[in-house]
């Protein structure tokens, strides 16, 4: 399982909240706590770079914000970042330096490195995106279950729908690796507290956001939030399965990874370093780092030029 872990598929330091991720393991476990994380880190920008705004916003003054562009509460917007026409940024969501988000883009909770690009028409819901990571237009992360239970993450050999490295990778030499969708159906709960397996949403204004119905889920339905001040769950299953407790989680991208056009990265996408999805891919579970996944059963290793 170290193929998962926040060591394994980020670089250090590229991130203003790196401090808090290296204290965990696993990145989904911020999912829950990025209010308290924006907050924290919030008190203690300096206030000659910073201009602080109501809402708990704070705007670096070498950003360039659109008129038109939404902020809702709890943002962090770094240096050089460019928000352009029509960005919804939503709530909980810490924008790194020289980020571009742009037309028509919803963020919901969610922590972008910097140097990430989601420039056209993006949904990135309850998701941590690695250095300099880049989705194509239209490309979204889908961050609830239809039938509204917690979310797995799939990974190894024989997990879910058997994403192997295809002929590629057999003439590389190499096993079967891939991964299995979240949403693979184990039917397993692992209830933190009622609020999470109810309608409780978010403890305090800071969880992963209340079901309200407007998150992306995989057919447009919403789900309960989680609680922000609990923790998350790592359960190993059977099968080669981390259950996270989550209810609300999109995906996880390694730094430098490459999405590309109206993909789909189902709930508990987790891509690793340097990976390229082609487009209208539909991603699930665990994609290993330096591939490229073409579709499902078919992931091969990039050969170097």
């Amino acid at each position: 399982m170290h193929m998962l872990t926040i060591a394994e598929l980020f670089e250090p330091r590229n991130t203003v909240a790196w401090e808090h991720l290296s204290r965990l393991t696993y990145p989904w476990e911020a999912l829950p706590i990025i209010h308290d994380i924006i907050m924290e880190i919030g008190a203690s920008l300096d206030g000659s770079e910073y201009a602080m705004y109501e809402n708990d916003v704070w705007i670096h003054k070498t950003a360039t914000i659109t008129p038109s562009a939404f902020i809702g509460n709890a943002v962090i917007i770094g240096a050089g970042a460019e928000i352009r026409h029509g960005a919804f940024i939503r709530e909980n969501a810490l924008v790194g330096d020289n980020t571009v988000v742009g037309n028509s883009t919803e963020l919901k909770n969610v922590i972008l490195f910097n140097g990430v690009q989601v420039p056209h028409y993006n949904y990135v819901g309850d998701s941590i995106l690695g250095y300099k990571a880049h989705m194509g237009a239209g490309a979204i992360t889908s961050n609830a279950k239809n039938d509204h239970s917690s979310i797995s993450v799939s990974y190894g050999a024989g997990a879910g729908d058997g994403a192997a490295r295809g002929m590629g990778a057999a003439r590389l030499g190499r096993g079967v690796d891939g991964g299995a969708g979240a949403d693979a159906g184990d039917g397993t709960e692992h209830a933190l507290n009622a609020a999470q397996l109810g309608g409780g949403g978010v403890d305090g204004g800071a969880g992963a956001g209340a079901g309200d119905g407007t998150d992306s889920a995989q057919f447009g339905s919403g789900g309960a939030g989680v609680a922000g001040s609990e923790q998350t769950v790592n359960a190993l299953n059977e099968g080669g399965r981390i259950e996270t407790g989550l209810r609300k989680f999109g995906a996880i991208l390694g730094d430098h990874v490459e999405v590309g056009c109206n993909s789909v990265l189902n709930p508990g996408s987790v891509v690793g370093k340097g990976t390229l999805v082609y487009p209208l891919s539909n991603v699930r579970g665990y994609v290993p780092a330096g591939c490229i996944y073409k579709r499902q059963g078919e992931v091969v290793d990039i050969i170097p030029k």
